[in-house]
């Protein structure tokens, strides 16, 4: 059957599992704090507005499948934490700050919009992976790239560091507006 979250203020869910499926229905405005916690969504369509989505130590955001929308407004924080991307179609407007002892993977198809990307930790990129509008993209930990093309094709700066190894896939710079890069690439890729 179908079910629904909804919630326009705060929650704390603390060393917990936290599974939807089938079409469930997430809307929530508020701001919901994950600590050492596992988040499973699948099957279900997510609207996050006006939203700061903490996700602290040991905690994994999983998006199985189906349709994740945010706002300009809503702003993922990760620490220690990975956000994984693994099927459906992900548009996330807004910030999102990953530190160094976290992961952002994509193993689908996934849009950064209307915000500062700021990654330190690790990016994981296995399918299409586009920023769009964003004012800032920082990647300066790793960057492990299997298939698909990443996109920079915002007109903001970028900031590239760390290590980079690409097996695979394209890496296209198409519009920002300045590129600082203090890394090590092992591409076997188009680099454009």
């Amino acid at each position: 059957g179908s079910a629904s979250l909804s919630s326009t203020s705060s929650f704390n869910m603390d060393s917990c599992t936290f599974s939807t499926a089938d079409s469930s229905t997430i809307d929530i405005e508020g701001t919901p704090s994950w600590r050492s916690s596992t988040i499973n969504i699948d099957g279900s369509s997510a609207d996050f507005r006006n939203t700061i989505i903490d996700l602290n130590t040991g905690s994994t955001f999983n998006w199985l499948s189906g349709n994740l929308n945010t706002n300009g407004n809503t702003n993922f924080g990760l620490q220690g934490s990975m956000l994984h991307l693994d099927k459906g179609n992900a548009a996330i407007n807004g910030d999102v700050s990953a530190d160094s002892t976290s992961t952002v993977k994509t193993s689908s198809s996934a849009t950064f919009d209307n915000g500062d990307f700021f990654n330190s930790g690790a990016l994981v990129v296995d399918s299409d992976l586009t920023f769009g509008s964003n004012s800032a993209v920082s990647v300066t930990g790793s960057v492990t790239q299997t298939s698909g093309t990443l996109r920079f094709n915002h007109a903001g700066t970028a900031t590239l560091g760390g290590t980079w190894i690409s097996t695979g896939g394209d890496i296209i710079m198409d519009k920002p507006t300045s590129v600082s890069a203090s890394s090590n690439f092992d591409l076997d890729v188009d680099f454009e």
